[in-house]
């Protein structure tokens, strides 16, 4: 059986724009929650970037409006032991970030481990 990585805590940082993700004896790890807000995981989203698993295409249909408060999260709530789900400040919420997608994200140029 596979072993699924699962954080120690996350915390989200609203007035630094970040998440910390803790992932115990693999470190610390700061996304920029514009990063996280891009790289929405759900159906439209993907679709609007074109690859599905391409963490690094932008998300076209958030031209303009980048770097404002749509990336700063109202709400954040646990889906089962596996992911989180994020309500955004513009009521986008149907993005479900599985932890082992989150820890993917921590490998891409703007993310920051702590130490």
């Amino acid at each position: 059986m596979k072993s699924r990585r699962v954080p120690v805590r996350i915390d989200l940082q609203k007035s630094k724009r970040t998440m910390l993700l803790d992932w115990g004896a693999e470190g610390v790890w700061y996304l920029p929650l514009s990063i996280v807000r891009k790289l929405c995981p759900c159906a439209l989203c993907t679709d609007h970037r074109g690859e599905p698993d391409d963490l690094e295409a932008e998300l076209h249909m958030l031209e303009g409006m980048e770097a404002t408060a749509t990336d700063i999260p109202g709400t954040v709530r646990a889906v089962g032991r596996y992911a989180i789900q994020i309500q955004w400040a513009d009521g986008h919420d149907t993005g479900i970030y599985t932890f082992d997608y989150l820890r993917r994200m921590c490998d891409l140029e703007g993310a920051k481990q702590e130490g």
